[in-house]
């Protein structure tokens, strides 16, 4: 197999409302992959900035990254971001995320897949969460639709620092997700996912996300895209709120 090699580099401008940020736990990893079809190693950069309304108020530069390497019936990839934003001059926000996953096809329509994250957020309740699960993936293509469907279980582990007292937690929870992009004509296309992730040892307890967004091709190098999502966490930490209300558009170029 001729391995194919292959840089992008994207530069995005987006703005976005988010009216709280307890239910952004869950990541959404289906709208972070990159394009499987190119076999060999793939590489990518984003760049974005964001404002937020909410439990705070502030300006965002985002810095995101992916590598993957794509075989006939495997995938392996590596996704991060750093996050940075001030509010008045002042630091009010500081991310790290890692995720790396790897897919390895069963027959041609099932998929098994392992994967670990680690997320750390110093300025909120200096919080890290880490994690490494499985689970089953299907996949269904159609002409200008393509459908996932995802079930597994992961083991969760989460830190925080509230009123001095250090806060540990060690959980199991299932991932349950759903994912579709459908490609309305050569220039745009339209997208979804939902996340469904309940406590193993208490089902009431749970964390969901679903998205929706459109994206459109300017030019063969030039994409705009604008999406919306509502999250929400029945047990957030402390005066955290349950639901989260999102919408972001940004423009991409690759090189």
């Amino acid at each position: 197999m001729k391995c194919i090699k292959k840089s992008v580099f994207s530069f995005g401008l987006a703005s976005g409302l988010v009216l709280s940020t307890s239910a952004q736990a869950i990541v959404n990893i289906e709208s972070l992959r990159m394009d499987a079809e190119q076999l060999g190693w793939s590489s990518s950069l984003n760049l974005s900035g964001q404002g937020k309304k909410g439990n705070t108020d502030k300006d965002a530069v985002k810095v995101g990254f992916g590598v993957q390497f794509v075989e006939e019936h495997s995938r392996t990839f590596l996704i991060g971001s750093v996050e940075y934003g001030e509010a008045n001059q002042q630091k009010d926000d500081e991310s790290y995320f890692a995720h790396l996953r790897h897919t390895h096809d069963l027959i041609p329509t099932w998929a098994w897949e392992a994967f670990t994250q680690y997320e750390a957020e110093p300025l909120v309740y200096d919080k890290q969460r880490s994690l490494l699960g499985a689970g089953l993936r299907k996949s269904v293509q159609a002409k200008t639709l393509k459908w996932h469907f995802g079930m597994g279980a992961f083991y969760e582990h989460e830190t925080a620092i509230l009123n001095n007292t250090d806060l540990t937690t060690d959980l199991g929870r299932g991932n349950f997700y759903t994912t579709f992009k459908q490609q309305l004509n050569d220039h745009a296309s339209w997208f979804g996912s939902a996340y469904y992730q309940p406590q193993l040892d208490a089902w009431n307890h749970y964390r969901a996300i679903a998205t929706l967004g459109a994206e459109s091709k300017l030019t063969q190098r030039i994409s705009l895209s604008l999406g919306t999502s509502y999250g929400y966490e029945s047990s957030p930490l402390a005066s955290a709120k349950k639901e989260d209300l999102a919408y972001q558009f940004g423009i991409q170029v690759n090189f």
